[in-house]
């Protein structure tokens, strides 16, 4: 003899409702859509996170271009200054026109550098036009007699 009961003593009871008993298909369609709302908000989310992240490093990527193109023209500025001593000054023409495009395009790489960044600081959601009511909020001390209505003092 053993000291376990044996399986005939215990009655095993499922009290759990069946998947179909009692769920209203309407309750369950809409939790079906709550949930696909829900992870098109976590997409949307992500993608405006992501969005964003692109638009800081596409900033910061103009302007590194556009600080090595304005240091590069003043290093062509100097050489023109070079060739134009030594009577060069075909070679001088042509590094100064090199130049004057390099700072161009660097100025306006610094000024879309600037758009990206100020879209980047941009939120998603507008500022409400009016301010929000709050005079109909409590401050609060209804949760103490909620509490004391809940266990009964």
């Amino acid at each position: 003899m053993s000291d376990q009961p044996s399986s005939d003593e215990f009655d095993i009871v499922d009290d759990a409702p069946a998947e179909d008993e009692g769920v209203d298909p309407h309750e369950e369609e809409l939790q079906r859509r709550q949930a696909e709302r829900d992870h098109l908000d976590r997409r949307h989310i992500k993608s405006i996170v992501l969005e964003k992240q692109a638009l800081y490093r596409a900033a910061r990527y103009k302007t590194i271009v556009a600080l090595v193109l304005l240091g590069t023209a003043l290093q062509l500025a100097w050489l023109a200054i070079g060739r134009i001593q030594a009577h060069l000054l075909p070679r001088a023409a042509a590094y100064l026109v090199v130049a004057i495009g390099f700072v161009v395009f660097g100025i306006s790489l610094l000024k879309k550098a600037k758009l990206d960044r100020a879209a980047g600081a941009q939120t998603a959601i507008p500022e409400p036009e009016e301010q929000p009511d709050f005079s109909e909020l409590s401050d609060g001390s209804q949760i103490i007699e909620n509490l004391k209505n809940m266990h009964g003092r």
